[in-house]
């Protein structure tokens, strides 16, 4: 992820998909996350929508995603 934010830390974004590898839900997760930053938190969940998995034979299956946000 590429942006311009001046903000550091670790978001946890609770990502839940279905059977057809589309995500359909993405929800801020404050146990690992190092910052409740709400312009980070947005990039993150924004980011985490936009990921394509594989198909499975599950109707919903729900896991974590970790953004680390680090000054270049």
């Amino acid at each position: 992820i590429r942006d311009n934010t001046q903000e550091t830390g670790t978001v946890v974004i609770t990502t839940c998909v279905d059977a057809s590898g589309k995500v359909i839900s993405t929800n801020y997760s404050l146990k690992g996350s190092t910052t409740q930053n709400g312009k980070l938190v947005a990039i993150a969940k924004k980011a985490a929508a936009q990921y394509k998995f594989e198909k499975s034979s599950a109707a919903k299956q729900c896991g974590t995603i970790s953004f680390v946000f680090k000054l270049k």
